[in-house]
C-alpha cells in the first residue's frame, strides 16, 4: 500500500467541466505536514466526475480534480451538488489536499469543506474513496463512496481513514486514477 500526503496546497476554484484549472496568483496557500511521501516516477493524480442516486432518492453530482505536483505538493478541488426529491439543491465545495492510493484503481482522497448550507461543515475535512473500473464497454462501472466529515483538529484525513462501505457505482460519468506505478 502506498500512502501519500501532502506538504501544502494552493486554492483553485473548480470549473464544471473538471478542467485544470491553473493556480491563481494571490491565492492563500496551506500547509500541511506530510507523515510520509511515495511518489514513484509517475505522477499522481485523480480526476472524474459521477452521477448516482443516493439511498435517499436524491440525485447526486460529484466532481473532483486532484494531483501531486513537484515536491509532494497535492492541489485539487472537488464539488459536488445534491438535488432533494423537492428539487432543492446543496453544494458543497472545497480544495484536495491529500491524495492516498489503495492500488493501481483505486484512492481515498481528502480535503477542506469551504461551501456548504449546512455551516458547521465548512471548515471541516472531507474524506471519499473512488475506483477507477476502466474505460470499455465491458468493464464494470467506476465507484464513489458516500462523503465522511472530520473535525480537522481530529488531524484525520485521506492519509489515516478508509471510508466504508466499499464505494457505489455511479451510474453515469468517469473516474480516474493514475500514477505511482
Amino acid at each position: 500500500m502506498r500512502t501519500l500526503t501532502c506538504l501544502s496546497i494552493s486554492t483553485l476554484i473548480l470549473a464544471a467541466a473538471c478542467d485544470n484549472d491553473p493556480v491563481r496568483e494571490n491565492e492563500p496557500v496551506r500547509e500541511k505536514a506530510a507523515a510520509q511521501l511515495d511518489v514513484l516516477s509517475s505522477a499522481v493524480s485523480v480526476s472524474g466526475h459521477g452521477n448516482w442516486i443516493n439511498p435517499q432518492g436524491e440525485y447526486v453530482s460529484r466532481t473532483f480534480h486532484g494531483v501531486v505536483k513537484e515536491g509532494g505538493v497535492v492541489e485539487g478541488n472537488f464539488v459536488q451538488h445534491i438535488t432533494a426529491l423537492n428539487g432543492d439543491k446543496r453544494v458543497n465545495k472545497g480544495t484536495i489536499d491529500c491524495i492516498r492510493l489503495l492500488g493501481p484503481a483505486q484512492a481515498v482522497i481528502s480535503g477542506t469543506v469551504e461551501e456548504n448550507i449546512t455551516p458547521s461543515l465548512i471548515g471541516q475535512t472531507q474524506i471519499f474513496v473512488v475506483q477507477d473500473n476502466g474505460e470499455g464497454a465491458d468493464d464494470s462501472p467506476d465507484r464513489i463512496s458516500v462523503l465522511v466529515f472530520r473535525q480537522p483538529a481530529l488531524g484525520i484525513d485521506c492519509s489515516n481513514l478508509t471510508p466504508l462501505p466499499v464505494p457505489s457505482a455511479i451510474e453515469a460519468g468517469n473516474i480516474q486514477v493514475k500514477g505511482g506505478e
